[in-house]
């Protein structure tokens, strides 16, 4: 009976939810960004429902989550660009209502079955929004492995997707020497586990949070940091040494 009065409220929540919310898809990112359309909780209804049980990167505890794959979200928002415009996407940035954003590159939303997820336990999602992000780390842990952030691509109450690039957004970050394999290797893995942290640094100051790297990346750690990247392998940790060298001489 208990079961049967959480699915009736949370579905009464739901339809109240769905009156009103519309989260907004963007292609760009910040002030520039352009409305490629809204995803009413109709519109995710409509598409093919998924379940899985992962544990919440917020309680540390298990849940059984359901709503649609990413993977649709991302290729129905932009369906309607031109090719060339589609494939120079090639990160996804989400915003939560409590100001946390993730930094998630469209490769992994790809290959991964990440959910858009509208219940937990049978019980509609809150907190400001009713959509929230879960990856699944607990049911396919290779997940694991790829050597991202992946705890901070949780992310509860989601009210933004903007559509970018990384080039756009860090520039500046770039190697110009494109010749050196380590070096490319450490600027991929720097751009996806750092920069969003580090780009709000510009000119000198990027160069002297480079020079204070140095130690962190010879203890082949990383200060505490939520969805940072945590414990460096010895390989990550020697290509973005050289990512870091290579930068370094170049300006």
């Amino acid at each position: 009976m208990r079961m049967f009065f959480l699915i009736v409220a949370s579905w009464t929540a739901l339809g109240a939810q769905a009156a009103e919310f519309s989260l907004p898809a963007l292609l760009g990112a910040g002030t520039k960004a352009a409305v490629l359309r809204g995803w009413t909780l109709s519109d995710i209804a409509s598409m093919k429902q998924i379940t899985s049980t992962e544990k919440d990167a917020g309680d540390g505890r298990l849940h059984r989550w359901k709503g649609v794959l990413l993977s649709g979200i991302v290729e129905k928002t932009l369906e309607k660009l031109q090719p060339d415009q589609r494939a120079h996407i090639d990160l996804v940035i989400f915003h939560g209502q409590d100001g946390s954003r993730a930094f998630v590159p469209r490769a992994f939303i790809v290959k991964y079955p990440v959910m858009l997820a509208t219940h937990r336990d049978g019980v509609a999602v809150d907190g400001g929004s009713p959509v929230s992000i879960v990856v699944p780390w607990t049911s396919k842990p290779r997940i694991l492995g790829e050597g991202l952030p992946v705890e901070g691509f949780f992310v509860r109450a989601v009210t933004r997707i903007e559509f970018a690039n990384y080039r756009d957004l860090y520039a500046d970050f770039f190697l110009g020497r494109r010749t050196d394999p380590a070096a490319m290797r450490g600027e991929k893995i720097f751009l996806q586990n750092c920069a969003s942290c580090h780009a709000a640094r510009s000119g000198g100051a990027i160069k002297e949070a480079f020079r204070k790297m140095r130690p962190v990346l010879g203890s082949v750690s990383h200060a505490p940091v939520k969805g940072g990247p945590g414990r460096i392998s010895e390989k990550d940790s020697h290509a973005l040494a050289n990512y870091l060298e290579a930068y370094m001489a170049e300006h």
